[in-house]
């Protein structure tokens, strides 16, 4: 067995140490990718890529029913991964920032697609 004491090691987890994530920043960053994780939500994220929508075309791209869909766009506001606007009676949704869809084309890439 090797020795994992060396100063190369005992440095490397020392920087580790210095620079790791509290606890609350890695829940919350777990909780998006948890949010973004599942395969309807996902629908979701990548039809607000292409435009903004109201739940009833979302369901429709989808193919779920309105309750459901309302149940994924609210884990997805509340992870604020997208966000919501009046126009007159409709609710439109679209992505909350650039940042979710570089993730998404990012993970893309990583399989091949883009």
């Amino acid at each position: 067995m090797t020795n994992c004491n060396n100063d190369k090691h005992i440095k490397a987890v020392e920087l580790s140490k210095i620079n790791s994530l509290s606890d609350d920043l890695l829940i919350e960053l777990s909780n998006i990718y948890k949010a973004i994780g599942e395969v309807s939500r996902l629908k979701i994220i990548h039809a607000l890529m292409q435009s903004d929508l109201c739940v009833y075309h979302i369901s429709e791209i989808t193919g779920q029913k309105q309750s459901l869909t309302s149940h994924q766009l609210s884990i997805l506001k509340s992870n604020k991964i997208i966000k919501s606007r009046r126009e007159g009676q409709m609710i439109i949704y679209s992505i909350a920032d650039e940042h979710i869809k570089s993730i998404i084309n990012m993970s893309l890439e990583h399989l091949g697609c883009l």
